[in-house]
Protein backbone atom coordinates (compact mmCIF):
# COMPACT_ATOMS: atom_id res chain seq x y z
CA UNK A 1 0.00 0.00 0.00
CA UNK A 2 2.83 2.37 0.75
CA UNK A 3 4.38 1.56 -2.59
CA UNK A 4 1.05 2.17 -4.37
CA UNK A 5 0.57 5.50 -2.62
CA UNK A 6 4.14 6.48 -3.44
CA UNK A 7 3.69 5.67 -7.13
CA UNK A 8 0.36 7.51 -7.22
CA UNK A 9 1.92 10.50 -5.48
CA UNK A 10 4.89 10.37 -7.83
CA UNK A 11 2.74 10.02 -10.98
CA UNK A 12 0.75 13.10 -10.10
CA UNK A 13 3.95 15.14 -9.97
CA UNK A 14 3.62 15.86 -6.31
CA UNK A 15 6.97 14.37 -5.47
CA UNK A 16 8.85 17.25 -7.03
CA UNK A 17 8.79 20.68 -5.39
CA UNK A 18 10.11 23.82 -7.04
CA UNK A 19 12.93 25.81 -5.59
CA UNK A 20 12.39 29.36 -4.37
CA UNK A 21 14.17 30.73 -7.47
CA UNK A 22 11.88 28.77 -9.75
CA UNK A 23 8.84 29.92 -7.78
CA UNK A 24 9.97 33.54 -8.05
CA UNK A 25 10.64 33.12 -11.79
CA UNK A 26 7.18 31.68 -12.43
CA UNK A 27 5.63 34.47 -10.33
CA UNK A 28 7.52 37.08 -12.37
CA UNK A 29 6.42 35.52 -15.65
CA UNK A 30 2.82 35.32 -14.49
CA UNK A 31 2.87 38.96 -13.33
CA UNK A 32 4.55 40.07 -16.55
CA UNK A 33 1.86 38.40 -18.61
CA UNK A 34 -0.92 39.90 -16.46
CA UNK A 35 0.58 43.40 -16.35
CA UNK A 36 1.41 43.34 -20.05
CA UNK A 37 -2.30 42.95 -20.74
CA UNK A 38 -3.31 45.68 -18.25
CA UNK A 39 -0.56 48.01 -19.51
CA UNK A 40 -1.72 47.44 -23.07
CA UNK A 41 -5.27 48.41 -22.08
CA UNK A 42 -4.04 51.48 -20.21
CA UNK A 43 -1.83 52.45 -23.13
CA UNK A 44 -4.74 52.13 -25.57
CA UNK A 45 -6.96 54.21 -23.29
CA UNK A 46 -4.25 56.85 -22.94
CA UNK A 47 -3.72 56.95 -26.72
CA UNK A 48 -7.48 57.35 -27.24
CA UNK A 49 -7.56 60.23 -24.73
CA UNK A 50 -4.59 61.88 -26.43
CA UNK A 51 -6.19 61.50 -29.86
CA UNK A 52 -9.46 63.00 -28.62
CA UNK A 53 -7.56 65.89 -27.03
CA UNK A 54 -5.64 66.43 -30.29
CA UNK A 55 -8.86 66.48 -32.32
CA UNK A 56 -10.40 68.99 -29.89
CA UNK A 57 -7.28 71.17 -29.97
CA UNK A 58 -7.17 71.17 -33.79
CA UNK A 59 -10.89 71.94 -33.98
CA UNK A 60 -10.51 74.85 -31.58
CA UNK A 61 -7.50 76.15 -33.53
CA UNK A 62 -9.46 76.01 -36.80
CA UNK A 63 -12.44 77.76 -35.19
CA UNK A 64 -10.15 80.49 -33.81
CA UNK A 65 -8.53 80.89 -37.24
CA UNK A 66 -11.95 81.24 -38.93
CA UNK A 67 -13.10 83.65 -36.20
CA UNK A 68 -9.94 85.73 -36.75
CA UNK A 69 -10.57 85.83 -40.52
CA UNK A 70 -14.20 86.91 -39.99
CA UNK A 71 -13.19 89.51 -37.41
CA UNK A 72 -10.55 90.94 -39.77
CA UNK A 73 -13.16 91.18 -42.53
CA UNK A 74 -15.59 92.98 -40.19
CA UNK A 75 -12.80 95.32 -39.08
CA UNK A 76 -11.98 96.17 -42.72
CA UNK A 77 -15.67 96.84 -43.43
CA UNK A 78 -15.95 99.08 -40.35
CA UNK A 79 -12.78 100.92 -41.34
CA UNK A 80 -14.07 101.40 -44.88
CA UNK A 81 -17.40 102.73 -43.56
CA UNK A 82 -15.52 105.18 -41.32
CA UNK A 83 -13.41 106.33 -44.26
CA UNK A 84 -16.51 106.88 -46.41
CA UNK A 85 -18.14 108.81 -43.58
CA UNK A 86 -15.04 110.97 -43.10
CA UNK A 87 -14.80 111.58 -46.85
CA UNK A 88 -18.43 112.65 -47.05
CA UNK A 89 -17.86 114.89 -44.04
CA UNK A 90 -14.77 116.36 -45.70
CA UNK A 91 -16.57 116.98 -49.01
CA UNK A 92 -19.35 118.75 -47.08
CA UNK A 93 -16.74 120.89 -45.36
CA UNK A 94 -15.08 121.64 -48.71
CA UNK A 95 -18.40 122.69 -50.24
CA UNK A 96 -19.14 124.89 -47.21
CA UNK A 97 -15.72 126.49 -47.53
CA UNK A 98 -16.35 127.13 -51.22
CA UNK A 99 -19.71 128.71 -50.43
CA UNK A 100 -18.06 130.97 -47.87
CA UNK A 101 -15.35 131.92 -50.38
CA UNK A 102 -17.98 132.70 -53.03
CA UNK A 103 -19.91 134.81 -50.54
CA UNK A 104 -16.74 136.71 -49.66
CA UNK A 105 -16.00 137.27 -53.38
CA UNK A 106 -19.50 138.51 -54.05
CA UNK A 107 -19.42 140.83 -51.04
CA UNK A 108 -16.00 142.20 -51.92
CA UNK A 109 -16.89 142.42 -55.62
CA UNK A 110 -20.09 144.30 -54.85
CA UNK A 111 -18.39 147.07 -52.94
CA UNK A 112 -18.60 150.32 -54.89
CA UNK A 113 -20.80 148.96 -57.67
CA UNK A 114 -24.34 149.79 -58.50
CA UNK A 115 -27.16 147.26 -58.53
CA UNK A 116 -27.24 147.38 -62.31
CA UNK A 117 -23.55 146.46 -62.62
CA UNK A 118 -23.93 143.63 -60.11
CA UNK A 119 -26.94 142.25 -62.04
CA UNK A 120 -24.98 142.39 -65.31
CA UNK A 121 -22.03 140.50 -63.75
CA UNK A 122 -24.33 137.81 -62.39
CA UNK A 123 -26.00 137.49 -65.78
CA UNK A 124 -22.59 137.06 -67.45
CA UNK A 125 -21.61 134.44 -64.86
CA UNK A 126 -24.88 132.56 -65.48
CA UNK A 127 -24.36 132.61 -69.24
CA UNK A 128 -20.77 131.43 -68.78
CA UNK A 129 -21.93 128.55 -66.55
CA UNK A 130 -24.60 127.54 -69.13
CA UNK A 131 -22.02 127.60 -71.91
CA UNK A 132 -19.62 125.40 -69.90
CA UNK A 133 -22.45 123.00 -69.10
CA UNK A 134 -23.33 122.67 -72.80
CA UNK A 135 -19.67 122.02 -73.67
CA UNK A 136 -19.50 119.25 -71.07
CA UNK A 137 -22.68 117.66 -72.44
CA UNK A 138 -21.26 117.75 -75.99
CA UNK A 139 -18.01 116.13 -74.85
CA UNK A 140 -19.93 113.44 -72.99
CA UNK A 141 -22.05 112.76 -76.10
CA UNK A 142 -18.94 112.44 -78.28
CA UNK A 143 -17.33 110.06 -75.80
CA UNK A 144 -20.52 107.95 -75.70
CA UNK A 145 -20.63 107.80 -79.54
CA UNK A 146 -16.96 106.74 -79.68
CA UNK A 147 -17.64 103.93 -77.17
CA UNK A 148 -20.59 102.69 -79.23
CA UNK A 149 -18.45 102.45 -82.37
Amino acid sequence: MVNGCYHDFFNRGLAFTLTNEELNETKKLKNRKFFRFTFRNEKEKRLKRLEEARVKRITIQEMEKERYIRQCAFDRIDENNRRIEMLSHDTRMMSRMKNVENQIKSILGAIGKSQKEIAMERKKQGEEAKRKKKEKAKKAKKAANKKKK
